[in-house]
């Protein structure tokens, strides 16, 4: 098996003759064109963050006859703009050629909250090393789970 990253989130994975696109997002694209990828058997989107899948792509892959595979988030997005998304479950086992899949349930990543303004704050809201409000610096922050994959 090998298997080579690209920008954030991405990855292929080819196995034998199979080749798979793992989370396609935006910033891929920002450096790579869809034609930089070949010949693919299938692109596997694990949730509808724009990091992990970008719309363009994903219908000109389609055109192309190769298979979509995602949540039913990504089959949402996707579905928006006419794209047709083959959707998986959690606990979800399947083959595309050679490569095995399953898939899993995971928490996304833990959000932070301010305790005083109960506003959900982004890294550059916080001040640096020690993560707290820049509001609100006296106050914990609440680590709550994101959203599911």
């Amino acid at each position: 098996m090998k298997i080579t990253k690209f920008p954030q989130s991405n990855f292929l994975i080819e196995k034998g003759k199979t080749r798979i696109v793992i989370d396609p997002g935006y910033l891929t694209f920002e450096k790579f064109k869809v034609e930089d990828f070949g010949n693919l058997d299938a692109i596997l989107v694990s949730h509808r963050h724009w990091d992990h899948i970008d719309r363009e792509p994903a219908k000109i892959w389609q055109h192309q006859g190769i298979s979509i595979f995602g949540n039913s988030d990504v089959t949402q997005v996707l579905g928006e703009v006419g794209t047709k998304v083959n959707e998986i479950g959690v606990n979800q086992e399947f083959d595309i050629g050679e490569i095995k899949i399953k898939t899993v349930a995971i928490p996304h990543c833990k959000l932070l909250f301010c305790r005083k303004c109960g506003k959900q704050l982004l890294a550059n809201e916080l001040i640096p090393k020690i993560k707290k409000c820049k509001l609100h610096p006296e106050v914990e922050l609440v680590k709550v789970d994101g959203p599911s994959n």
